[in-house]
């Protein structure tokens, strides 16, 4: 007993000391799986919807991540180039993400499930958040670092990224309703889906950010679930060979490359 409770004392205080990658765009902790008796907990479907709750968290960081260190980039210098890059990969990896729902992974589901239409709910959410993802885009994309400005870039995040997280959250226990597709079945589905859309990965931009995006001491479902979960070796081998590029934006990201969250926001 007194080994939990110092575990939880440490994991609350790692909690308390590094709020600005919890907040204000909340994180997915319980997936609903407890609620549900009817999921067998062998099923396939159990991984899936954990695991896309993780991904969804990786843009949750990494929308607070831009959110909360905005208001401290100095326009006009290499911070803010490199801050401006961080978000462009921010938005890649949201865009991309829903991208390949609406155009893999939803028409596959609802093929497999013999029900067009049961994945239009979620798509029907994408759209309402659309505007205000494309204004981010415009102004990540768009701005040099001289004219950049962080209360504009404040208040467009601060514009669409409630509908982000009430989108993030709403997706997940649902998934879970999945069960009724056979296990192996959802299993190669997924895998396909991921094949056939790796190519539109940036391997430079989207795995770094990807890989400082995760916290592997986060608990899930109450427990501690890291993801991707590669081994140590691994993620130096990203940080020194795909992580080189843009090492600059990576020093905003909430996470090191092993998974470990930042306490602090970047020294500007």
């Amino acid at each position: 007993m007194a080994t939990t409770t110092k575990t939880m004392t440490t994991n609350t205080t790692i909690q308390q000391e590094k709020p600005w990658t919890s907040h204000p765009f909340k994180l997915i902790s319980d997936t609903g799986l407890n609620a549900r008796s009817d999921v067998p907990r062998d099923h396939y479907v159990v991984k899936f919807t954990k695991d896309m709750a993780l991904v969804h968290n990786l843009v949750l960081r990494g929308l607070n991540a831009a959110y909360n260190q905005c208001l401290s980039v100095t326009p006009g210098t290499q911070a803010a180039q490199d801050f401006l890059i961080f978000n462009q990969c921010v938005f890649e990896m949201l865009k991309s993400h829903h991208d390949m729902e609406e155009e893999e992974l939803f028409p596959r589901l609802e093929k497999a499930l013999n029900q067009p239409g049961a994945m239009a709910n979620n798509v029907a959410e994408h759209h309402d958040f659309h505007d205000g993802l494309m204004r981010f885009h415009d102004y990540v994309f768009n701005t040099e670092a001289d004219d950049y400005d962080g209360p504009t870039l404040h208040a467009i995040i601060e514009s669409f990224g409630s509908l982000v997280e009430k989108h993030l959250h709403n997706e997940i226990a649902p998934l879970y309703d999945l069960h009724v597709i056979e296990s192996n079945t959802l299993k190669a589905l997924w895998n396909d889906v991921e094949k056939d859309y790796q190519p539109n990965f940036d391997k430079y931009r989207h795995v770094p950010l990807a890989m400082t995006c995760a916290d592997n001491s986060f608990e899930l479902d109450g427990q501690v679930t890291p993801f991707p979960g590669l081994p140590v070796f691994a993620a130096y081998i990203v940080k020194f060979l795909l992580g080189r590029k843009f090492s600059g934006a990576w020093e905003f990201a909430p996470s090191d490359f092993t998974g470990r969250p930042r306490l602090q926001q970047a020294s500007l």
